[in-house]
């Protein structure tokens, strides 16, 4: 080919980077190049530049977020800015982008996921861990480092964490279960705080109530010439486990205890109510039951010698951090000559007013006629559970 003109533009980048050249040669509809030509291969060049520009950048300077940038669920300059304000405030960034940038927690997930390559996990209160994964692991320890013993096998070990690539953690699960095949699954850092805080809270609960147990287990063993007598309610032992059970189901986010006999030599069951699902808790020695149910009807104030007949009242209850009211309901059961007790766990705390449970506004006007109507809103509706929601930590 003979050149006869040719029209040369530097690619250059935002920086004025030079990062290659167009070069056109040999214009077949005219003799020359004209400017107009000249105008399009800049406008050309330009947005190669600032192409090459931002690829450079993925490719030099990857990070777990590279995934908003390039789906456009984020802009650069969003995330720079977040990274500075997580760094000022001592905060996660993840929290720092949903807050200022509205960026999704799915997609925050989606983002680490693809980054480390395995899977998201979400925190969820339904996702069920065995306290005894953590057995010998300072809870404090996994929340600085934010990992957590999700899953243990014979063979494999599942890991959550927010950074699976930290070679630090790694050594750290290598020497914690040695022999094993190390899996990851990657989660946010409040996710991964929740559940550690979740899981620690069980186990120091189940701590506790097994070492309640074993000793009301003992002295039934010493007082075994004497096992027909029942058990008083003001033993320490049965103090100790009625406080453990009204704090495990506040720990627990249950609405309602229930306290169940199963007739003559069977183990009393202590059910939580949550989410309007009964699950069981623990049992207790037969010989405890009625001890248990006299030091809850003793906290509410009702009559002890009085088992025949149903008897209601409430009971003010002090956590380690603030109060709670509990409304306590006895029923005798059929043919057992025992009694059932429900406690419905409530806030103490000021009730707030319809505006700031921030319904709806067709909700707001259906829940407002209904209070007009001469009966109200009926019993067990959720008046109250509705004004007195347990404020967040």
């Amino acid at each position: 080919m003979r050149t006869r003109q040719l029209l040369t533009v530097p690619i250059d980048d935002t920086n004025q980077a030079i990062n290659g050249v167009i070069q056109l040669a040999n214009k077949k509809s005219a003799p020359r190049f004209t400017q107009t030509d000249e105008d399009r291969v800049q406008e050309i060049s330009r947005t190669l530049g600032i192409a090459l520009h931002n690829n450079t950048q993925v490719a030099t300077r990857r990070t777990k977020f590279d995934f908003l940038l390039t789906s456009r669920r984020l802009k650069r300059h969003q995330l720079e800015e977040a990274l500075a304000a997580a760094q000022t405030h001592d905060r996660p960034v993840e929290a720092i982008l949903m807050e200022m940038f509205g960026v999704t927690k799915r997609a925050l997930g989606q983002a680490p996921g693809i980054f480390y390559r395995c899977a998201f996990l979400e925190a969820s209160k339904h996702l069920e861990i065995a306290p005894d994964l953590i057995q010998g692991i300072n809870p404090s320890y996994l929340k600085a480092k934010y990992w957590i013993p999700i899953r243990v096998t014979d063979d494999v070990v599942e890991i959550l964490t927010n950074a699976p690539h930290d070679v630090h953690k790694q050594q750290d699960i290598r020497r914690l279960f040695p022999g094993k095949k190390i899996t990851y699954v990657v989660g946010l850092r409040d996710d991964i705080l929740k559940i550690v805080n979740a899981v620690s809270t069980d186990l120091a609960s189940d701590e506790s109530r097994t070492a309640i147990l074993g000793q009301l287990v003992a002295e039934d063993e010493d007082d075994a010439a004497d096992s027909l007598e029942e058990a008083d309610e003001n033993d320490s032992a049965i103090v100790r486990l009625v406080n453990q059970i009204i704090t495990d189901a506040y720990n627990a986010g249950a609405s309602d205890i229930h306290i169940e006999p199963h007739g003559e030599g069977l183990e009393t069951v202590v059910r939580f109510r949550e989410d309007g699902s009964c699950y069981t808790q623990f049992q207790v020695p037969p010989r405890n039951r009625q001890a248990i149910i006299s030091r809850i009807k003793a906290l509410a104030q009702l009559d002890i010698a009085e088992r025949r007949k149903p008897q209601d009242g409430r009971i003010q209850f002090r956590l380690a951090d603030r109060d709670i009211e509990l409304r306590v309901a006895t029923i005798p059961t059929a043919g057992t000559g025992n009694e059932g007790v429900v406690l419905h766990l409530l806030t103490a705390h000021e009730s707030l007013s319809l505006d700031q449970l921030k319904m709806s506004p067709d909700n707001l006007r259906r829940f407002k006629q209904l209070l007009d109507k001469p009966y109200g809103a009926r019993t067990g509706s959720g008046k109250t559970k509705a004004l007195t929601r347990r404020p967040q930590n």
